[in-house]
């Protein structure tokens, strides 16, 4: 069974390399989702924890759903 693996390092990481493909700046992100270019700074950064909503936003300028932001595992069921 595959389930979501909500650890801030690893959506720290997908978010960092997502925005990079783009070529967008934090702040450009920020811009694009309405979230403060600190907050963005401090998920990529694995100091903040990105609320559902957060994850929402950041996944519609991106164009594409929020399980795309977190890590998935594999877990015994």
């Amino acid at each position: 069974m595959r389930v979501f693996n909500f650890s801030k390092e690893g959506t720290a990481e997908i978010l960092r390399v997502m925005r990079k493909t783009k070529h967008w700046s934090q702040k450009e992100l920020a811009n694009r989702t309405g979230l403060s270019e600190a907050s963005i700074k401090g998920y990529e950064n694995g100091e903040n924890v990105m609320s559902l909503e957060a994850a929402v936003k950041i996944a519609n300028a991106f164009g594409v759903t929020p399980e795309m932001l977190v890590n998935t595992v594999e877990v015994a069921s």
